[in-house]
């Protein structure tokens, strides 16, 4: 099996037209479409170009067919120390920008409008179980 015919299989399991496909990944017209008629192999650009879009798809299963279709994640393992870590001063900032947005007199209006909403609604549902329609009121 070629990588041409696993990407026929990543098209298949996520519910593609090749030509929707083509698109997402940002391939000419019918380039997927006469690779699959031919049989041919596709340009390191093209796969790389789909595992871009598609990050979850196993490098190794598409260039040779080997290991799972898609990526494990590994939650067991430590963080990749390149990644940056956030500084109780940015964690506080964080949590104060929300509580300020949490107080902002526009959000406090829409809670009540919702909280009206909730109780017009139960009580439109009660009126509808008595029977009484809001023609009747």
């Amino acid at each position: 099996m070629k990588p041409i015919d696993r990407v026929k299989i990543i098209i298949n399991k996520n519910r593609l037209s090749i030509s929707a496909f083509e698109k997402k990944v940002g391939l000419s017209n019918n380039t997927i479409q006469i690779a699959l008629k031919r049989g041919s192999n596709l340009k390191d650009e093209t796969l790389n170009s789909i595992l871009n879009v598609f990050p979850d798809i196993n490098p190794t299963w598409l260039l040779t067919g080997r290991g799972n279709m898609f990526l494990e994640l590994d939650f067991t393992s430590e963080p990749d120390s390149n990644y940056p870590s956030l500084d109780e001063e940015k964690i506080q900032y964080v949590i104060d920008r929300f509580e300020s947005c949490k107080k902002h007199p526009v959000l406090g209006k829409l809670i009540e409008l919702e909280k009206q909403l909730a109780v017009k609604e139960s009580l439109s549902q009660i009126l509808v179980k008595k029977g009484i329609t809001p023609e009747d009121l």
